[in-house]
């Protein structure tokens, strides 16, 4: 007589216990549809410019910084913009609602003093469900086109400067690049690279459940 086939234990047998549903992401995958204008700084390094205003409502090419900032994630396709602001946020906010409230939305940090990672904080409702979103900073200006690699990475990513001049790495925030991938960020790191304050993030970035450095990317070059 044949021998009976031994049945495999059923692993969910050891879980014992109520089961838990984890809810899944979002799929990376698909354009970003909402983007983040970080425009809460107070900059005190241009105070002799602004007279304590904020830095975003410096005019380049007769528009304000954060004007050019919404205008430019508009032509690149988002469906929608959300501006963080903080010090001098009145004044921002009155430019930022001439730009269409159909499409652009203001968000008050109450703690913006604190830095960008609380401004980033004060959206978490707006990107909630959003597998990814993009995020950019009002004091970078960015050409026609320049976002587009970053717009299409389908996945955490962050657009940076291999090569910057010396006064523009002096000042900006040095990216370590580890096999094309970006594992830390900092004004004390002795790297060539610096980030051009603009990131590809998912809406738990700020969260150790991060599943993977962000990817680095560089502008596609002048034509």
């Amino acid at each position: 007589m044949a021998e009976a086939r031994q049945v495999p234990p059923d692993p969910l047998t050891a879980f014992p216990g109520r089961a838990e549903v984890v809810q899944p992401d979002p799929p990376l995958s698909g354009l970003p549809r909402v983007g983040v204008v970080l425009a809460a700084g107070q900059s005190e390094r241009l105070a002799s410019v602004t007279g304590g205003g904020s830095k975003v409502l410096l005019r380049l090419g007769g528009l304000s910084l954060v004007e050019r900032a919404v205008r430019s994630l508009l032509s690149a396709g988002l469906e929608r913009v959300v501006v963080v602001v903080g010090h001098d946020a009145g004044p921002v906010a009155t430019v930022v609602g001439r730009l269409g409230r159909d499409r652009v939305r203001v968000v008050y940090a109450d703690r913006w003093a604190d830095g960008n990672g609380a401004s980033l904080a004060a959206v978490q409702g707006e990107v909630l469900g959003q597998a990814l979103f993009l995020l950019v900073t009002a004091d970078h200006v960015f050409g026609e086109g320049g976002l587009d690699r970053l717009l299409v990475a389908g996945e955490p990513a962050v657009l940076i400067d291999p090569a910057p001049d010396q006064l523009a790495w002096a000042e900006g925030t040095r990216v370590r690049v580890v096999d094309g991938a970006v594992v830390g960020f900092g004004k004390h790191l002795d790297e060539p690279a610096i980030d051009c304050g603009a990131f590809l993030l998912p809406p738990r970035c700020s969260t150790a459940s991060a599943r993977q450095p962000p990817t680095a990317i560089t502008p596609w070059p002048a034509g």
